[in-house]
This record gives C-alpha cells, sequence and structure tokens, in this order.
C-alpha cells in the first residue's frame, strides 16, 4: 500500500497524473489500488471520490448511507469495503475549507528555520494527498519540527493532530520499516481515528498560514 501511496502522491502533482488517478479510481481491478486513488481524486473533486469510494463499499457487501455513520461503515466487511466506508464517513464529517484570499497572501506571519517550514510542508502535503498515516509512515521523523512550524504559524488543529497521531503510532523511528510496522499494526478503532484526524488537518488552510512565514 505505501507504494501505491507514494505513486499517488507524485501523480497528483501533475494534470496527466490526476487523469490516471481518476481513471484508476473507477476502473482499476485492484480495489486496493481503486481505494488509494479515491482519496487522492476527493483531495480536488469530493464528488468522484465519494462515487468511488461507495462503489467500493457496495461491492464488499456494505451500506452506503449519506451522510456516512460509524455503525454503518463498521459493519462493513474488513478489508477495502470498511477502509472505503471509513474514507466516507471521514469525507462527511470534514467542514466546508476556506477559500483563500489572494489579497491576505502577503500578510507578514512568524519568522521560522527553514528546516521546520520544509518538514511542516512535507508532512502537510502528505497527509493531504495519502492522509496522516501515510504521513507518518513516510516522513514520521518530521513530525516533531513540522508541529514546531504548524504552532508557529498557528494551525493549532493541524499541530494537534499530527500530536495525537505520535501519541496513537508511538514515538517516530528513524527507520522507515519500524513505521510501516506501527502504521499497518493499528486497531480499528485507531484507524478510524486517523481518519478523525485527517480531516482535523483538512479544515484549515495549512498552505496559506505556511506561505505567510519567513524563512529565518
Amino acid at each position: 500500500m505505501t507504494r501505491v501511496q507514494r505513486e499517488c502522491d507524485q501523480l497528483a502533482s501533475t494534470k496527466p497524473g490526476r487523469s490516471a488517478l481518476e481513471w484508476a479510481a473507477k476502473l482499476d481491478p485492484e480495489p486496493t489500488v481503486r481505494l488509494t486513488a479515491a482519496n487522492a481524486v476527493a483531495r480536488w473533486d469530493s464528488e468522484a471520490g465519494a462515487t468511488a469510494l461507495e462503489a467500493l463499499v457496495t461491492e464488499s457487501g456494505g451500506q452506503v448511507i449519506r451522510p456516512m455513520t460509524m455503525s454503518a461503515a463498521l459493519a462493513v466487511d474488513w478489508g477495502p469495503g470498511r477502509n472505503a466506508a471509513l474514507c466516507l464517513l471521514n469525507l462527511d464529517r470534514k467542514p466546508p475549507r476556506p477559500e483563500r484570499d489572494p489579497a491576505s497572501s502577503g500578510t507578514a506571519g512568524p519568522r521560522l528555520p527553514a528546516e521546520l517550514l520544509d518538514a511542516a510542508e512535507r508532512v502537510y502535503g502528505l497527509a493531504m494527498n495519502g492522509g496522516v498515516g501515510h504521513a507518518y509512515d513516510v516522513a514520521g521523523d518530521d513530525f516533531g519540527a513540522a508541529t514546531q512550524a504548524l504552532d508557529a504559524v498557528g494551525a493549532t488543529a493541524a499541530a494537534n493532530a499530527l500530536r495525537e497521531a505520535v501519541r496513537v503510532l508511538g514515538p517516530p523511528s528513524p527507520k522507515r520499516q519500524d513505521r510501516e510496522v506501527a502504521v499497518g499494526d493499528l486497531s480499528d478503532s485507531n484507524q478510524t481515528l486517523l481518519s478523525r484526524l485527517d480531516a482535523d488537518i483538512d479544515s484549515v488552510d495549512v498552505m496559506k498560514l505556511l506561505d505567510s512565514a519567513t524563512e529565518s
């Protein structure tokens, strides 16, 4: 799954890549690929992403309810279908994202070391494309620096989400393999918690706040 997520991260950065993800979300024969692609697509087209997730739930014998409820999601058999249902639950709980105000993009923010800003941007980008669990897996060793930067720019909800992820997953090991094991061994309830943390991170325009900061 982590290899697929890394590929999705790369594809989502280009227009042809996004077209490929939209195709994969609907037509790829591998359910786990469709699940990851659907989550990526939902970042810029929530309706298309949700439709692909609903198809996975139905194929698993689950019942699609919108807005999705926790009881309905957990009633789906474990596997891509339940994960898709939990992703729908996450989508239905997300508050509307605030629109960027171009006129305010030059607002002066705090001065921060470049390494803190780089860590925050990397972790946030990974979390938006694959969820906080994916960000922990790929860049867990950046969580400490990213949390400092997010606190400094006022992205408190996102910073708290990273802290809660570390509480659940454990202090990030410098070894990628150890972090993969930590994410893979999560219980159903903690998987659901990570989905809620994804919504917390997505509830504010973090990039706008990071863009307001200047490097020291």
